[in-house]
């Protein structure tokens, strides 16, 4: 063995920890002495994955010499090629094309579940049209509930599967328009999560993850976000309990302050210019606004209450969102309603006075 492989053996020195230390000399011997380039680790990202990760362009431009697969996918169904793309960095994804065009990046299919539960294999790889073959062979898979494992489905129904494993909005609207049950509560007598939620909450932070946000760059166009709030409103129109609660004993209304807390009026840190140090920013802009307000409206229009109370946390709404970002626009919206409405709402007036 040549005498540097040996003295990197004797420093436990593999390809990951070359290529993390940038040691771009290193990494050339181990693949130079037939050190395999696409290895991968417990998630499924090859040396690659990291080189893209650190912007390192010396060390992808080597890798993409000895071979290394762009479209090594991971564990959680991405590969070197989509985090280029997702961080739009343009230097990076033309070593990595090494002159190639690009074509359509398409993850592998996986397969988690039993035969019999396969239409939630197609739902999870947004497979439409083997969810329309599976329900056209076999319509009652349109209600079918998901197995305990994997954990993240467990229980769920084939609409929440199509929701909360990533929005795919055309299975969704599909299952939605073949009779899938907007009422099914989250889990079966056979399958019960330890956490669940109805669908009617699910669909709500669907709408809210697709809301206009800005972190440094727009989440979501006008469209995305239009689409999602559609969708809710097609199912809330057949829910026959919008008062739903989770099992934590929320409704649809407190878990929209819940997610909106973590995303359109997330607070991150940012560092002032003038002092140095960091500080809690909140980019909340009118079209982050505009789309939450019209998701809190569309509850209180269908009589989704202000009295939930967090079964955990035994706080209510107030106790638990008051003096945060969300509570002040969820503020401003239940004066404006008041204002617009000639009778007053007696729990909205109660409720605002808390």
């Amino acid at each position: 063995m040549p005498l540097m492989l040996q003295n990197m053996s004797s420093m436990n020195c593999d390809i990951f920890y070359c290529v993390a230390n940038k040691l771009y000399k290193d990494v050339d011997s181990l693949l130079s002495h037939g050190s395999d380039v696409n290895q991968t680790n417990k998630y499924g990202n090859n040396a690659l994955w990291y080189s893209v990760a650190n912007a390192d362009y010396r060390m992808a431009s080597l890798l993409v010499s000895y071979g290394a697969d762009p479209y090594q996918w991971n564990t959680a169904g991405l590969c070197p090629l989509t985090l280029a793309v997702d961080s739009n960095d343009e230097r990076m994804v033309k070593i990595l094309l090494n002159g190639k065009p690009m074509g359509e990046i398409v993850p592998p299919k996986k397969t988690l579940y039993p035969k019999k539960y396969e239409i939630f294999d197609a739902i999870r790889n947004n497979d439409y049209e083997n969810v329309q073959k599976l329900v056209a062979a076999n319509p009652d898979l349109i209600n079918a509930t998901a197995p305990a494992k994997p954990a993240d489905t467990c229980g769920a129904s084939a609409l929440q599967v199509s929701m909360i494993i990533g929005w795919h909005p055309a299975i969704a609207s599909f299952l939605l328009d073949h009779g899938a049950d907007v009422d099914y509560p989250g889990y079966n007598s056979k399958v019960k999560a330890r956490d669940f939620r109805p669908v009617l909450i699910d669909v709500v932070c669907v709408a809210l993850a697709n809301s206009r946000r800005f972190r440094g760059k727009w989440y979501h166009t006008k469209q995305e976000a239009d689409a999602a709030y559609d969708f809710l409103l097609s199912v809330i129109k057949k829910v026959k309990n919008p008062q739903c609660t989770d099992s934590l004993g929320r409704n649809a209304l407190h878990v929209a302050l819940s997610e909106a807390t973590y995303s359109s009026f997330a607070s991150f840190p940012s560092r002032n210019f003038v002092t140095g140090e960091l500080e809690k920013y909140v980019s909340v802009t009118p079209e982050s606004v505009e789309d939450f307000s019209r998701i809190i409206n569309l509850l209180l229009d269908y009589g989704v209450g202000v009295d939930s109370v967090n079964s955990y946390s035994r706080k209510n709404m107030n106790e638990e969102f008051n003096g945060l970002p969300v509570w002040d626009t969820f503020q401003d919206i239940l004066k404006s309603r008041r204002k617009s409405q000639s009778s007053s709402n007696p729990e909205l007036k109660a409720f605002s006075g808390r």
